[in-house]
């Protein structure tokens, strides 16, 4: 008899899913053949991630660089050892984000998980499993402002993309306590004091945190700009266990210092 695995499952009603329901392109309305994104304006993504950038922070680096870290995270080095963006934070990549966040609107949460995650299969560097995604977390009132976190929401698409049990969401192991001010009209400075102290892990995520030997912990954003918050993030995550492998995924990336 033939053994149906879950992730088998997934993937039949994955390809049911779209029989009935063919992929259309939110752009254009064009139809598609698996992404919600026409292949020119896919191409037009991917051009974005062919320059070298550093594997610590994202930024772009130049190519005769002699080292793919750059100055600035080996004079400073973040608290997790590898951010993977999947696009620069301009065309498409921000307006879709600005949609999201600002609007509010969802109707373009899935295509970006859509391109996220087909980027994330591109990039050469593995994963070690299982991967532990953390969503960077709203303050309750930020919360109520908006209706959802962004964050969660991709987080929850490409946990189910990946179709296994292998990426599990664990947006119960830390919180936000402090109400900081919107960080998008800050200076770096004024956001690394704006951050201090904003995140604190729940008894649940300290457990798991201090007790994790296998696997990758990622923290997962809808866009990076200076990296404070995400700094912030990584370091109260370190604190019940230094050893921890540790990373950044982000939908974008602001080219800023």
């Amino acid at each position: 008899m033939m053994r149906v695995t879950a992730t088998g499952v997934s993937r039949r009603l994955k390809a049911l899913t779209q029989w009935v329901f063919p992929p259309v392109c939110v752009q254009t309305g064009t139809p598609t053949r698996s992404l919600d994104l026409s292949a020119p304006l896919w191409a037009e993504m991917a051009k974005q991630t062919e320059q070298r950038f550093c594997s610590r922070c994202a930024l772009p680096v130049a190519p005769s660089a002699p080292s793919e870290v750059c100055g600035a995270c080996l004079q400073r080095p973040p608290p997790y050892e590898h951010t993977r963006a999947a696009f620069r934070y301009q065309d498409l990549a921000r307006d879709w984000v600005q949609a999201m966040k600002y609007g509010p609107d969802m109707s373009y949460a899935e295509v970006m998980a859509q391109c996220w995650y087909r980027r994330l299969g591109a990039m050469q560097a593995p994963v070690a499993e299982p991967v532990y995604l953390i969503p960077v977390p709203l303050h309750p009132d930020r919360l109520r402002e908006r209706g959802f976190n962004q964050s969660l929401e991709l987080a929850k698409r490409l946990a189910a993309l990946n179709g296994t049990h292998q990426w599990v969401v664990c947006a119960d192991w830390v919180r936000r306590v402090q109400p900081t001010s919107p960080q998008a009209s800050l200076s770096a400075k004024a956001r690394q004091d704006n951050l201090k102290q904003a995140f604190q892990l729940t008894a649940q995520g300290r457990e798991h945190l201090a007790m994790l030997k296998q696997g990758t912990v990622v923290m997962v954003d809808d866009v990076m700009t200076t990296g404070s918050t995400l700094f912030s993030l990584g370091q109260r995550l370190r604190q019940p266990n230094p050893r921890l492998r540790l990373e950044a995924w982000v939908f974008a990336r602001a080219n800023v210092n």
